[in-house]
């Protein structure tokens, strides 16, 4: 699965999941500014999903989150 990529300013929100070894998923969202080298922060979904489709869900809705949060000055 692709990882999706949403902007809204100098900040980047990069979707992707991660797989456990008891099968399950969690979304995560690198957020970082595009100006600023080695700015990159990890956040995760709170939720556990049985399926990756679920776990991107997750992640899509905490990227929207995050970049509605930021203020690009």
């Amino acid at each position: 699965m692709a990882e999706p990529t949403y902007r809204k300013g100098h900040y980047v929100a990069t979707v992707f999941t991660e797989q456990f070894d008891n099968g399950q998923f969690q979304g995560m969202v690198s957020m970082e500014r595009a100006d600023k080298a080695s700015s990159a922060e990890l956040h995760r979904a709170e939720a556990f999903s049985s399926s990756r489709a679920e776990a991107f869900e997750e992640a899509h809705a905490l990227a929207h989150r995050l970049l509605a949060l930021v203020e690009d000055v």
